[in-house]
């Protein structure tokens, strides 16, 4: 099986779970922009009391729709991890199948459980939780300086003036702490 069909068969079906998730996000940053609405609707004198009553109300409204899109979230991305867990139990045990005995008189008894059990699990996190979160992170990123580049174009541009900051430390960090990295690394592969 090629990384593309693994791609297809296993990760390809996170896409509804990572979409609810980012509608889930960004219902909870309604009521920040809700305030900076309110705070720049002050500072230019444009503050209208009945837009108090609208705004109250669609907060309320996407609270209710981050509980159920956050809800159906945790129920499809769940669903489709175990799913693919089963899927890939399966074709463990398949091409274990075809596999010459010279292959199980090597490795332990153990070792192919654990492989088959406790491996495969691992998988869950990724696919419940790290694909979806990755995907609904980058989506709300870019939506949010989107939506404060509407706002208030100077705001926007305090809150990405970090990221190249960050990026920059982050690399400087990455140098410093690799040969670490490389060392612990070896320690590590040397107890396997």
């Amino acid at each position: 099986m090629t990384n593309t069909d693994v791609k297809k068969k296993y990760i390809g079906k996170t896409g509804p779970s990572s979409i609810l998730l980012t509608i889930a996000n960004a219902a909870t940053l309604v009521p920040l922009f809700s305030i900076l609405y309110i705070v720049k609707a002050y500072n230019e004198n444009s503050l209208v009391m009945a837009n108090f009553w609208v705004i109250t109300g669609l907060i309320i409204t996407t609270q209710i729709i981050k509980s159920l899109s956050y809800t159906l979230f945790l129920h499809v991305t769940h669903q489709n991890a175990y799913l693919s867990l089963i899927n890939i139990r399966q074709d463990l045990i398949k091409h274990l199948r075809q596999l010459p005995i010279s292959f199980f008189q090597k490795r332990k008894t153990g070792d192919l459980t654990n492989i088959i059990n406790h491996d495969v699990e691992q998988v869950e996190v990724y696919l419940a939780h790290g694909l979806p979160e990755l995907m609904s992170t980058g989506a709300l990123i870019v939506a949010s300086t989107i939506a404060l580049f509407l706002l208030d174009y100077r705001l926007a541009l305090s809150a990405i003036a970090g990221i190249p900051l960050g990026l920059i430390i982050m690399a400087l960090l990455n140098r410093l702490w690799s040969k670490d990295f490389q060392i612990f690394h070896k320690k590590n592969d040397a107890y396997e």
